[in-house]
């Protein structure tokens, strides 16, 4: 068992998804128009125009169980909208690739990532529940080797409104204090 303080840095942007974007993620678009990395090219050089990106540091805690199941978790903050709200990233080693975000507090819910597929998920809200479909592009999960996870992927809202999501996070031991966090 592992458990240590750590330094999270997350770097996150969003966009309403375009037409061709859709199109893509139900594949109907020709590969062509798909960059080496899978991304769909578009105007914008990584196929998301009018972002809004989100940049927060946050302390947190990695803990690796006997049993290989890895847990990041950290306090969300006012510059995410989810303040007070408990995210704890979740996957088993070996399995990589599938991803689970859990949200704790004012909201709750548990994203579930797995490049190609899509799965419904309950966000709950003071005010109300509602069903949400994350359609997973791509995960790049490398927490324990480079102490990155990349995530693209796209939510559809109550099967009205699409957002492509970019998702980064970087990790370092608290005990670094770097000035700076390259993410990839």
């Amino acid at each position: 068992m592992m458990l240590k303080k750590v330094m999270i840095h997350i770097s996150s942007r969003h966009t309403e998804a375009s037409d061709a974007l859709l199109g893509y993620m139900f594949g109907e678009n020709d590969p062509a128009e798909q960059s080496a990395d899978g991304r769909l090219r578009e105007d914008d050089e990584d196929g998301i125009d009018g972002d809004e990106p989100l940049e927060i540091l946050t302390e947190g805690s990695l803990f690796v169980s006997k049993d290989g199941r890895v847990t990041l978790s950290y306090t969300e903050t006012e510059l995410s909208g989810m303040e007070g709200a408990k995210t704890s990233v979740v996957f088993d080693k070996g399995s990589e690739g599938l991803v689970t975000m859990m949200r704790t507090g004012p909201v709750n819910t548990a994203l579930v990532f797995e490049a190609g597929s899509r799965h419904i998920c309950v966000y709950q809200t003071p005010y109300m529940p509602f069903e949400l479909c994350v359609h997973t592009l791509k995960v790049d999960n490398h927490l324990l080797d480079t102490g990155t996870l990349y995530l693209d992927y796209i939510i559809e809202f109550r099967g009205a409104k699409a957002e492509h999501n970019l998702f980064t996070l970087t990790v370092r031991d608290s005990s670094d204090h770097p000035k700076s966090i390259q993410t990839p």
